[in-house]
Parts: C-alpha cells; sequence; structure tokens
C-alpha cells in the first residue's frame, strides 16, 4: 500500500502544483509538505482533512485505505487503491482481456500479479542496461 505522503505527492503533481500552491490552498508551510511527501514526518489529523479537502478525496485515500469495487464478465472484485491503479493499467491493453469470464476475480488478481513482474523485471531491465552504458 502507498503512504500517504507518496499519494499526497501523486495528487499534487497530477495538478501540476508546486509545494508553494499547495502551501497558499491549505495554509501548510511547504517544508512540511515536502517532510510529508518524503515520509520524513507524519500527518496530522486536521491535515489528512485539508489535503482530502484540497484535492477532491476521501481521507481513506490519502490514507490508503480506499476500496474500489470493478465488474468483470458480471462479477463484482474489490480491490485496494494499488491494485486498483495497476487494473487502470492493464485495461490500457485490451487484448489482455479475451479469458476472464471463467473465474473473474483469479484472473484479474493474476493478470495485476503478472502485470506488476513484468514492470520490475523491465525496471530492473533497464538499470542493468544504464549500468552497463556507463
Amino acid at each position: 500500500m502507498s503512504e500517504p505522503g507518496q499519494i499526497i505527492k501523486k495528487l499534487r503533481e497530477q495538478k501540476n502544483w508546486s509545494l508553494r500552491e499547495v502551501e497558499k490552498r491549505i495554509g501548510i508551510d511547504y517544508s512540511v509538505i515536502s517532510r510529508i511527501e518524503s515520509g520524513k514526518r507524519p500527518l496530522k489529523d486536521q491535515e489528512i482533512k485539508a489535503f482530502a479537502d484540497l484535492f477532491g478525496v476521501t481521507t481513506a485515500y490519502i490514507l490508503g485505505e480506499e476500496k474500489k469495487e470493478i465488474d468483470v464478465a458480471g462479477e463484482k472484485i474489490t480491490l485496494d487503491k494499488d491494485e486498483y491503479e495497476v487494473f487502470k493499467e492493464i485495461l490500457k491493453h485490451k487484448t489482455l482481456f479475451h479469458d476472464l469470464k471463467e473465474n473473474p476475480e483469479k484472473n484479474v488478481r493474476q493478470l495485476i500479479k503478472s502485470y506488476e513482474l513484468y514492470k520490475k523485471y523491465v525496471k530492473e531491465a533497464l538499470k542493468d542496461d544504464n549500468d552497463y552504458l556507463e
């Protein structure tokens, strides 16, 4: 699960806001926001609410606890936030979904795990290539 600071940073970057812009909007010093985003400082309860209101999400989302329910082949599947984010990426590749009608939950979870392993493999391969190029 993502840390709240990582979630806040992602939301801020999606809006193309600087730390100073967020500071202006919610009144939390930019250096504090930076420490929160880097995980060096925990969030206070009122800050969780302020960030949730600012970005239009729930406090559960900020805390990385929100679940998403999806419908696959007529079956409801509940995914945690990280699984849902990976699933959204996988959805961009429609050809992967030809065999989801039988046991959709198992197949969706296998797709998510396969995709995460693939991303990890590619990241490692690129890192190795970069080491080779230096």
